[in-house]
This record gives C-alpha cells, structure tokens and sequence, in this order.
C-alpha cells in the first residue's frame, strides 16, 4: 500500500517464524521490521485496512490479532479514559486524540455527549479549543486537520454524581468522530465509546504491623499501618491511632506519601486522613475470560500491560508430599479457602506428576496435553504448569500460606523430567492460586524440553473456556518465569499507600506486660480497627529445667542433680531464685551444691538459689544426693522445684527417676510331696531369686517340727553357706541381680504318724538390702497315696476303674 511488500506469518515447514520484512522496490532489498508478537504462525493471513498491515490466524489458532501501522489516519482517533474504572465521589478524565490523513487535509469534528449519573468537570490540555454545549450537556470540537500533522489532542473531566453507587454499575461516554476531506471527497463517521465500571473501595485488606513482637523500656517500635483496597477502588481514608498506656510517641517519626498526618500531645493520638488511588500498573479484566501477562512482559489480546513479579516460594521443605514417580495422581485435597474458578468455588483439587491440577472428581493423570485451551471435545476443568508426560523424581508439594483474605496455595513440583528425557536438566515449577482468583504460574527451572511439547494454560470443564500461554512451541518457557493469569472482573494492582511511625516504650513499663496498639481507619464506605499486639518486657523463666546423672539410682548409688536456670526474655531477671526440697528418700551429699553465679546453699533439707538470669543466659546450680531409703525396685520418685522470676511468676520444674533395688518377691518354696504315707519322705526346696537391679545378702531360715527328722547329709545350697542344727535351717549368700540360688533338703515324717495329720514349717526369706522378710508357712500332710488305672481309646468313652470298699 506505501510501495512496499510486506511479508509477516512464515516458517520454515509449519514451524512458525517472528521475523516481519519488507521489500523495497526502489531499492532491491528486504528490511528488517520488528518481530511479529506471536511466533507459531505460520500460515498466517493479511489485510490493510486504515493504515495498518493486519495479521491473523496461522498455525497457532491463536485468538490474538497483531497489526503494524504504516501511515496515519483519521480513524486511529480515539478517546480514552486516565483510569479503567470509576470510583463514587471521584472523576473521569477523558482524552481525545484527534489524527489527520496521510494523503489530505481534512475538516473534522467530535461530539461527546456527558454521560449520564455524572457532570461536566472542566477542561485539561485543550489547545485545539474545544468547547462544553451546556444546552445539550456535551463536549464538542470541529476544525481542521491538516495532512502528516501530529496528533491533537485534548482532556475534560466528568464528576460522578453524589448518590448510593453499586459495584458493576457502568458509566458509558460514546463520542462521534466524523470528517469531510477539504476538496469536498466524503470521509468517515465513527463512534469510539469508553465503558467504565464503577468499582467501590473495600479496605477491608489493611493491616498494622510492629518491626517486632517484643520489646523492652526505651526499645522503640516501628509501627507500619498498610492501607490497601481490595478492589482497584480507593478514595478518601481517615486513621486515627492513641498511643497506648506504656508507648510514647517519637516526634518527627511519622512518615507517610500522601495526604497530612499528625500527633495530636493532648490526645496522645496519631491522626493521618489522605486520599488512596491505584497505582498507574492497574489492570482490571473487562473481558469474558482469563487473560494472561508474563515476567518478559508480553500479555495476551485483550490484556494491556501490568507488572507480573518472579517471586518463588519454595515449600519443598515446609509442604505436604502428595505424588511422585510416574503416571500418579491424588485427589480431594484442601485448597484451604474458597477458590474462585469460572464462576464457582473450588475447595478441593488433584495433583498429579504431569504438571497440572485439576478440579475434576476423577483427578487423571493423563499425558497427552491437549493445546491451544480451549478446545472443543475437550471439557476438563483444569490449570496447567507444565503438561508433559513427566517423571516427578523428588514428588508434587502442597501448602496453604498466608491469613485470610490474602491466603495462597502453592503446588510445587520438584525436579521434574520427560519421561523419556532423562538426560535432560530437572525442571521445577510451580502453580500458585490466590484468594482473589489470580492464577500464577512459576518455573524456576523450566528444564530441558523449554515448552517444546508440554501445554501452559487453563480450561473450565465445558471446553468452551480457557486460556493459552504456550502450546507446543519451543522456548516458550524460560527459568526464573512467572506467567499471571487473571479472571474475568479481577485485576492486578490496587490503591494503596503506607503509613508509618515510632513508639518508644516507657522507662516504666511493668514487666511482662503485653501493649496492645489499635488503630481506628474510616473509608466512605465502614469503618473498622487493626491491632497488633507487643510483649513489653519479656521475662520467662518457663524453659530451665532439671537434669540428672543417671535416669536410674540404686540404693545406696549416688546421683548429680543439675538446675539449668534459663532466661528466654529480653529483661534480665535481677533477683530469681530457686527453692528445692531435697526428696525424703535421698541424703544430701555435704558441700555438693554449686552455683557459677548467685548464692546457693543447703539449708534446712532444701537446695536455695538466689541470683541474676541474663537475657538468653542459663545459670546452673548443681548438688549431689545419695538414695537412702531402701525403695523397692522400681518405684518411681518425682519432686519438683520452684523458680522465681523476682517478679511474681514462678515456673514448677519437675523430674522423676527410677530407684532400683534387689526383690526378692518372685522367690519360691516349694514341698514335694505335700502328702506323704506314716514314715514318708518329703522334700523341700528354696528358690532365692533376686528379679531387681541390686545385689543383696539374703538369709533362709527355717524351722522343723520336732516330729520330723532331717535326712543326713540332704542340705544342699548353690552358693553361700547353709546349715542344719537341731531343725534349724540357716542359710545366708549374695543373690545378684536377675539370678536366683537353689537349697534343698529332705525330711521324714513318723512311722507311726495318724492320717490326716499335719505338720506346720515354719520358713522365711530375708532381704538384706531393703531389710524385709518374706514368710513362707509350709504344710505337710500324711495321707493315703492312691494311683488311678486309666483306659483311653480313640472315639470312646473313657473309664476310670474305682475299687470298691465295704460290703
């Protein structure tokens, strides 16, 4: 069309290419142009139309149109607003650029009637002269524009009328631009209409932190109030914040961007009041689906540009390991918040190892990416990272961060290859899903493949709605990427601003003492308070602890019993003290007890401690003690001790040890046989088992009736020394732990005993440590001995032959 040949949307094969050129004719050669936007285009198709070179379709079925402007005219004028939304009590600033033809002088016009809820303003930039028609309530401008002139351009302003606004009511302003060429040739007559939705503030996102959670006298605190809407909403907002009993004010320390702000001595209160506006990176989605901007800022069709940050958030540590390996897949897991996707709230998903996430039930972790997204015959509802048939080496991670409203979940997947790359670099990624309904997508390593055969992008479950970031096409990915992509009504960027300041805390200030400092915001729309909270004067003794040598002490053992005294606070604690009552079955070992710092002494059976505790320091006191008393085998001593931080509190230390001993409980004495004929023989055995931790000297005694007689030379005993005289049996020997000594002996009863006679013996077992005797009474009767015939047969009945006494 300029005497140029344009040639844009080639590749090599189906391979698309982004170099654009142009012939000159004049001059025999092609120029370099600026590289086409969208490089998989091959096959695409091209148009001039109003001084521009069109390119649309190829081989990437992308959605997106791109066009290259050649020469001006007069319908690339347009009018614009300073802002994508409206705002209650606020004003629209419109602009109008006005351009000329290339080829003629034309006289031109703009009519714009003020839209209605608003009023006429007043006029910015206005060289070009352009008028307000109070009777018919528009803007209006006509003059000449002459051919290759630069754009004019000119700005008014409409202010919305003071009454209740909804969120979503739109504010229409539609100009008419018409010209007619100066040699009288017809021109053109178009409207350009610009749709601003009214958007109410909601601080509802702002919050009031302090640089610390502790402090202690003449510390100062830096208190920063963040005053955020959470829409792109902002407008007029008021804080007013008392300094709380125990802080005090640092003049000059109040800092803010905008709007006045002061500390009111007589109140002793910080006021501030400013107006919040979003920032000049706002985007608000106005289209019907997601739309997507990357960290290399290039943005999808509809999308204009706004910043998109590469921040990772690593939870390989802190998550929850859902898959790994290959082909796998887990469901019905938490995203920890109502997340917002087409229109519905999502409180589960499923993760699998082909780098995506799905809100579908049946959570598959098929392979085969389907690209571009949407795509017809395809309906799952899904958000994909990197889709590929993968191998997840080191697994897929989940976790929930943040306090609500402004929560997150991350997946994270760790280390990732193609299944059959495995020489290929790891690849790490990561989906992020915000509160808000923002979709981020992240790759800090993007691996080897670089988008060559996987699909970025997002689908609802109908498969007519989605969106594409990279389909199949080589280096679309690249390491430290995020892609952003951002639903229908949602934005990036929000009016915010900061507000700051210093307290100190009073020279005063009681100890252990927690300040709560409230702050009070209005906006036009509620008011509501933030607070954080500070430990004033920390001072916790709560952490020390006891400690002993030895988790077990024999009778008679000695033991170390060690008091760390710890000072978690930042006070020290100048006059602490601990009490400790030495245990009633332990001796305290004279001139034991020690203390690197303060006074220690053992006084009237009780440890006592009295000294300073450092901020992080731990004090030990230490004293020995022997167990005394004779516990029995593992019983189970507990104390406690008291300490005092001087300043009313007092923390409880508790420890317990296990006391071993020797116990002889699981001795035995047994009689065989306990019934014996007139002149019988009966014998008897002593079993001194020792099932305790201690070795003890043990005794047996025994004494027979004088109706039974010793048989000569049967004494036997395993160990120690063992007696018989006039029928008193006399044993003593060492036991040791967990073993047991064997003595035996044998008596006779009278020849001339009487049936049913019995003889008591008396015999007892004496534990030399614990000094405790165990009876053992033995009863040896003289009786008929009978032995019972017994016929057993198989599968019959089995009898027993008595005999028969008496007639």
């Amino acid at each position: 069309p300029d005497g140029y040949l344009y040639l844009a949307g080639g590749g090599k094969r189906w391979d698309g290419v982004a170099i654009a050129e142009r012939f000159t004719l004049a001059a025999d050669s092609w120029e370099i142009l600026s590289t086409v936007n969208d490089s998989n285009r091959a096959g695409a198709s091209a148009t001039f139309a109003a001084g521009r070179v069109y390119l649309a379709g190829g081989r990437n079925s992308s959605r997106t149109n791109e066009s290259l402007m050649l020469d001006t005219s007069f319908c690339l004028s347009q009018m614009t607003a300073d802002s994508p939304i409206a705002q209650p009590l606020d004003k629209i600033v419109y602009t109008v650029e006005l351009h000329g033809d290339g080829a003629q002088d034309l006289n031109a016009s703009i009519v714009a009637p003020i839209p209605s809820e608003t009023t006429f303003g007043e006029f910015g930039i206005n060289n070009v002269g352009a008028i307000f028609n109070s009777t018919n309530n528009r803007v209006e401008w006509s003059g000449l524009l002459p051919i290759d002139a630069p754009p004019q351009t000119f700005s008014y302003s409409v202010n919305l009328k003071d009454r209740n606004w909804n969120g979503g009511e739109i504010i229409a302003s539609t100009a008419t631009f018409e010209s007619v060429a100066v040699n009288g040739q017809p021109g053109q007559v178009f409207t350009r209409t610009v749709q601003s939705p009214v958007f109410l503030p909601d601080f509802a996102s702002s919050t009031l932190t302090a640089d610390r959670n502790a402090a202690i006298q003449n510390e100062t605190l830096n208190y920063l109030a963040h005053l955020e809407s959470r829409t792109a909403a902002g407008g007029p907002i008021a804080l007013r914040n008392p300094v709380p009993t125990g802080l005090e004010f640092i003049p000059g320390s109040l800092n803010y961007t905008t709007g006045s702000g002061k500390y009111d001595a007589d109140q002793h209160t910080i006021f501030w009041f400013g107006s919040v506006h979003s920032g000049p990176q706002t985007y608000i989605n106005f289209g019907h689906d997601y739309e997507w901007g990357d960290s290399k800022q290039q943005y999808s069709a509809l999308a204009d540009s706004f910043a998109v940050d590469y921040d990772w958030v690593d939870i390989a540590n802190s998550g929850t390991k859902a898959v790994d390996g290959d082909e796998r897949s887990l469901c019905d897991l938490p995203v920890g918040f109502a997340f917002p996707f087409y229109g519905e709230e999502k409180n589960t998903f499923c993760v699998n190892t082909n780098g995506f996430i799905t809100f579908d039930s049946d959570g598959s972790a098929d392979y085969a990416n389907i690209c571009p997204l949407p795509t017809n015959g395809f309906a799952q509802s899904l958000i994909a990272a990197l889709w590929d048939d993968l191998y997840v080496e080191n697994g897929v991670y989940y976790q929930t961060v943040g306090q609500a409203p402004n929560r997150s979940l991350v997946v994270q997947w760790v280390d990732a290859l193609h299944y059959f790359g495995a020489s290929l670099a790891y690849a790490n990624f990561q989906i992020i899903l915000y509160e808000n309904g923002l979709i981020k997508v992240q790759f800090k390593d993007a691996g080897g493949e670089l988008g060559i055969r996987s699909t970025t992008g997002i689908s609802d479950d109908t498969g007519r709605r989605g969106a594409t970031y990279a389909c199949n096409a080589e280096d679309s990915l690249q390491d430290e990427l995020a892609v952003l992509f951002v639903p229908p009504d949602g934005g990036v960027g929000s009016a915010a601003t900061d507000v700051s300041y210093t307290l100190r805390v009073a020279a005063d200030a009681p100890v252990n003492t927690q300040i709560t400092n409230t702050m009070q915001i209005t906006s036009s729309r509620n008011s509501f308070t933030r607070s954080v909270t500070t430990n004033i004067n920390p001072l916790s003794l709560s952490t020390s602890a006891i400690e002993l040598s030895n988790e077990q002490v024999n009778v008679g053992g000695r033991v170390e019993i060690r008091f760390l005294l710890r000072n978690t606070g930042l006070l020290t604690a100048t006059n602490a003290s601990l009490l400790h009552n030495v245990p009633s079955a332990m001796t305290y070992v004279a001139d034991s007890v020690q203390c690197a710092v303060g006074d220690c002494r053992f006084q009237d059976a009780k440890i006592l401690w009295r000294g300073p505790i450092a901020p992080g320091e731990t004090v030990p006191v230490r004293y020995e003690a022997i167990l005394s008393e004779p516990l029995h085998d593992r019983t189970l001593v507990t104390t406690t001790a008291q300490v005092d931080d001087g300043h009313g509190t007092i923390s409880d230390l508790t420890y317990e040890f296990l006391a071993r001993s020797s116990d002889l409980s699981a001795s035995l004495v047994n009689l065989y046989l306990p019934f014996v004929e007139p002149g019988g023989i009966a014998g008897i055995e002593f079993y001194v088992h020792n099932s305790g931790a201690v070795a003890t000297t043990a005794t047996v005694s025994m004494t027979l009736p004088s109706a039974l007689t010793y048989i000569a030379d049967s004494l036997v005993c395993a160990s120690g020394e063992c007696t018989i005289q006039n029928g008193l049996l006399h044993w003593t020997g060492l036991v040791e732990p967990r073993s047991a000594v064997l003595i035996r002996l044998r008596v006779q009863t009278p020849a001339d005993a009487a049936y049913g006679t019995q003889y008591l013996i008396n015999a007892t077992i004496e534990d030399g440590t614990r000094r405790d005797t165990l009876p053992w009474p033995l009863h040896l009767g003289i009786a008929h001995n009978r032995l019972f015939a017994i016929m057993m047969a198989p599968q019959a009945e089995q009898l027993i032959f008595l005999p028969i006494a008496g007639n």
